[in-house]
């Protein structure tokens, strides 16, 4: 079952992002501190992020995050994920069934903001052609690749 994210979830929803940002191999690090902030503007402050769990007897297995934004460049919104995580313990069958409801999910509230479009940030090594399969069959397009450098900033 997919719900709003509550106060009560905060601590799970950070232990579950870190786990998941651990598996994505991300040079950065994480910062449960600035996570937990986030999550709290989301739910408690602002109404331009939507943040959500997938529980299932009574767990939380999986989070989604999007935010919207005013485009720099024109005049456009964009709802921009910000995290769409399954429990990453689970097995693969049963991720894919939490990111599909939780992608529908958050499809449905930027639609209804409403946006002029949706990116949905792929992070995910071993299934990136899978998933930009399934992207590209709801309508989805490619356009733009993510390139980190880490730079040393010690004065």
């Amino acid at each position: 079952m997919i719900r709003d994210m509550t106060p009560e979830d905060y601590t799970v929803s950070v232990i579950l992002l870190k786990r998941c940002w651990e598996e994505m191999d991300f040079p950065m690090p994480f910062n449960p501190v600035k996570v937990l902030a986030l999550l709290k503007r989301g739910v408690e402050k602002d109404d331009y992020t939507y943040c959500i769990v997938y529980v299932e007897k009574d767990i939380i297995l999986g989070v989604g995050v999007i935010s919207v934004k005013d485009s720099w460049y024109g005049d456009f919104k964009t709802a921009y994920e910000i995290a769409w995580h399954a429990d990453p313990l689970l097995p693969v069958h049963k991720k894919a069934y939490i990111m599909f409801d939780l992608y529908v999910e958050m499809e449905k509230w930027a639609i209804a903001y409403p946006v002029d479009y949706i990116n949905m940030a792929v992070s995910t090594r071993p299934e990136l052609g899978s998933v930009k399969r399934f992207f590209e069959r709801r309508g989805y397009k490619p356009v733009s690749f993510d390139m980190f450098k880490e730079v040393d900033n010690v004065v």
